[in-house]
């Protein structure tokens, strides 16, 4: 587990144990994390925010959440294809806040260019031009 610990730094941490009861009122859980703290950087009080890996994989499709689009419950990405706009519908899998990228379980394969943000109204069929940044 990884922490950010407002004014000392990143830090390492163990989860130690998980509280069972969720707070009354703001659904929040309470855990308790090891973190070493040799060099006496971190006191009582200090605030952290920590994320928890709870499983990798590897050689799935990921793409920023922003690209995602959502017209009722259908999902859909805006891909390029000879060099015009296509939509494509997709189906959606994890989601990662922390990194803001969401995983894409059918729909896309790997190296497809997409449209990375909203850009407003955009209609499938229109050419589109890349330009560099």
């Amino acid at each position: 587990m990884q922490l950010d610990v407002e004014g000392a730094g990143q830090f390492a941490g163990t989860l130690v144990r998980i509280n069972p009861a969720v707070s009354q009122g703001t659904r929040s859980i309470m855990v308790y994390v090891r973190v070493q703290n040799g060099d006496g950087k971190l006191r009582a009080g200090m605030f952290a925010r920590g994320a928890l890996v709870l499983g990798q994989r590897s050689g799935v499709v990921s793409v920023p959440a922003s690209a995602v689009r959502g017209d009722g419950d259908r999902a859909f990405v805006y891909v390029v294809e000879n060099g015009m706009l296509a939509e494509r519908a997709v189906q959606t899998g994890v989601r990662d806040e922390g990194s803001g990228m969401i995983e894409i379980t059918s729909g896309l394969t790997a190296g497809t260019e997409i449209v990375r943000n909203n850009l407003g109204t955009l209609r499938s069929g229109s050419q589109v031009r890349r330009v560099k940044a």
